[in-house]
């Protein structure tokens, strides 16, 4: 079957033409916005476009900006001190070390990406400062943070005794949350200690001794301070941190 097209004849009106030109000022802008970062993603493979950005202005995954920031005010340095190489991820930053694109990176301790590095080329942990202005450098810098030891051998890339970042992680609740579910929450996890190691290595941490502790960036629910007020575990201390929080957190 042969199809023969007949001509139309199309009238636009004004909205139509108001239509078209905004279109073509879209597409225009476009080009202008993201010509640049083309031209930068064709040189240089490994950088992403990325709409979060850290707190010094670089495009940055926000949770290892800090971790790379705890370590840097350690030793004493800054971002100035250093240069950066861009890498989307924390794996690409680790293919970057291997690959001789960057001299240091970072990754979390005995992950199987480490162990690949270390099995590929050889890698080593660098220690934090482990002294007393090098834990109170890390602690200003990124509030929550500490030191955490680590034995040499214990785990892949660990050669020597040394510290490194460490930080908690908590339960988080809504303000409006009713205390009597935070209460049962905690009850559940307070009563059941000896039950949690087995489900994640992490829980091994979850014990009794350090349900409550000055390092919180966070206010404690209502319902938590009196579960622990009840079992004797909150101190006039933690009353100073939770003002001190409130104050930063209505």
């Amino acid at each position: 079957m042969i199809l023969e097209a007949f001509p139309v004849t199309v009238e636009r009106d004004s909205w139509d033409w108001l239509l078209y030109i905004l279109s073509l000022v879209a597409a225009t802008t476009a080009i202008v916005l993201f010509l640049p970062w083309a031209l930068e993603r064709r040189r240089r493979p490994e950088t992403r476009f990325q709409w979060r950005f850290s707190p010094d202005g670089d495009p940055a995954h926000l949770a290892v900006w800090y971790n790379m920031f705890g370590h840097l005010a350690s030793a004493g340095l800054t971002w100035n001190d250093v240069k950066i190489v861009p890498v989307p991820t924390v794996n690409d930053g680790v293919d970057a070390l291997m690959q001789g694109r960057a001299d240091v990176t970072q990754h979390a301790l005995n992950s199987a990406k480490v162990r690949e590095a270390d099995a590929a080329i050889g890698v080593r942990h660098v220690s934090d400062d482990c002294s007393p202005e090098g834990d109170k450098r890390l602690r200003t810098a990124v509030p929550g943070y500490y030191p955490r030891r680590v034995k040499a051998g214990s785990v892949t890339a660990v050669l020597e005794d040394g510290c490194y970042v460490a930080y908690d992680t908590f339960f988080a609740a809504g303000k409006a949350l009713p205390e009597a579910v935070v209460e049962a929450a905690l009850k559940a996890l307070w009563d059941n200690e000896s039950q949690l190691a087995p489900i994640h290595p992490m829980l091994k941490e979850w014990t009794r001794d350090r349900a409550v502790g000055p390092d919180v960036t966070i206010p404690y629910h209502p319902g938590a301070i009196r579960f622990y007020k009840e079992r004797g575990v909150w101190t006039p201390e933690m009353d100073e941190v939770q003002q001190r929080l409130l104050s930063a957190n209505p």
